[in-house]
């Protein structure tokens, strides 16, 4: 059985798309391992999986408050994982649904040192 793919708008101004299939979100699984991977710290997990074209392709999706990987990343301050979402093509000014980018994040209240993030 085919599923219906349709094209959906993401938060921000930068116009990201995302496809959904009946309520569930095709790449939701990629953006979770790779989001799963930044808050526990496994750098070497994101590295790898990055390497891979279906993780790549989501470095930009927002979850349902708008945060992209890199926003979370910055939440965690982390910058190794920053470094491999940029060098994956992640976008470091794609913004949340309230305006902020990741250095916003950074600045209002990343976990621990907000040095050398950016």
């Amino acid at each position: 059985m085919k599923e219906s793919i349709q094209l959906i708008g993401l938060a921000g101004p930068v116009g990201e798309s995302r496809r959904k299939t009946g309520g569930e979100t095709v790449f939701n699984k990629y953006f979770d391992t790779l989001k799963t991977s930044i808050k526990k710290g496994d750098t070497a997990s994101l590295k790898n999986q990055l390497e891979l074209p279906e993780y790549r392709n989501v470095v930009d999706f927002t979850d349902s408050e708008g945060y992209s990987l890199i926003h979370i990343a910055s939440q965690e301050s982390d910058p190794t994982s920053i470094k491999y979402l940029i060098d994956a093509g992640a976008r470091p000014n794609v913004q949340d649904s309230k305006g902020r980018t990741a250095l916003h994040v950074v600045v209002s209240g990343g976990k621990t040192n907000k040095n050398n993030i950016f």
